[in-house]
């Protein structure tokens, strides 16, 4: 409430610029999450894997998935050249 100055300030979301498709696609962070879900049942057997198996895919897809925005970001819109230093990620 004191950062926005009360409850009837009306969020807005900030301008970014446009980030190209690929920044947005679900098959990377999936595919890594499924890899090391798969890979860690095959190591750790046992009542330990449900929460291992739980963390590592919900990690590996929020890691994967912000390194992709990350990069989209870094590469700008579709038809400009790569920023230096993005204002937003533009990714979500």
């Amino acid at each position: 409430m004191i950062a926005f100055g009360g409850l009837r300030a009306a969020l807005v979301p900030a301008a970014t610029g446009g980030v190209a498709v690929w920044g947005a696609l679900h098959l990377p962070s999936v595919g890594a999450s499924i890899l090391l879900c798969s890979a860690f049942t095959q190591i750790v057997g046992g009542h330990a894997i449900w929460p291992l198996v739980g963390f590592a895919a919900t990690g590996a897809y929020l890691l994967v998935l912000g390194v992709q925005c990350w990069l989209a970001a870094r590469r700008g819109p579709p038809g400009e050249a790569a920023a230096t230093t993005p204002s937003g990620s533009g990714c979500g």
